[in-house]
């Protein structure tokens, strides 16, 4: 009995010490930061604590699909692309210690991100920058959802979870230049060559 119950605390002291390190390096992770693009107000970076376990990240491509007499499956066209959708699980923001109203302190900056921007009459387009994690594109907010976990005796809400989608947005500029260097060349179309 007495090596078996060395076998447990020694099993337990060496889980204890991998939870302690596991501790110690979620200190280091970066901070996520969503920077306002083009914004002539100079709107600072929102900067947040972000350890998410996924990054959803789904592009959706708009088809004709035309029958064909005959066949189990009729001719498949591509129409258009669409933007891409970026959704950020779960954001916790907690200002329990504080006791000052997690409204304030984050979710207020969050909002000013699904606002049009009155000045630019657009919505703010961000940067989304998560150490080496950085799509190429500008986004846009689409939605965010709020979800208030933790309150003080008088109301105050001090835990917030939320949940952040964006966009990809592509400037007229990108736009352009994307269909000047994406020219479809057809097969289907007769062409002359002069020799």
């Amino acid at each position: 009995m007495g090596l078996m119950d060395a076998m447990v605390r020694a099993g337990a002291s060496a889980l204890g010490s991998k939870v302690n390190e596991r501790k110690a390096s979620l200190g280091t992770f970066s901070k996520a930061r969503l920077v306002p693009v083009g914004s002539k107000s100079g709107a600072a970076p929102f900067e947040f604590m972000f350890n998410p376990d996924n990054i959803q990240m789904r592009k959706l491509v708009q088809v004709i699909e035309s029958p064909e007499q005959g066949q189990d499956q009729g001719r498949i066209q591509f129409k258009s692309g669409k933007a891409w959708d970026l959704t950020l699980p779960e954001l916790i923001f907690d200002t329990y210690e504080s006791k000052e109203d997690v409204r304030k302190v984050y979710i207020a900056k969050l909002e000013e991100f699904v606002y049009v921007d009155a000045e630019a009459h657009a919505m703010p387009r961000l940067l989304f920058e998560w150490g080496e994690f950085r799509p190429d594109f500008e986004l846009v907010a689409t939605a965010l959802d709020v979800r208030y976990e933790m309150f003080l005796a008088n109301g105050t809400p001090v835990r917030a979870k939320v949940k952040l989608t964006l966009k990809s947005y592509e400037t007229e500029k990108k736009r352009q230049d994307a269909s000047q260097d994406n020219a479809l060349h057809s097969p289907d179309h007769a062409r002359i060559y002069t020799v």
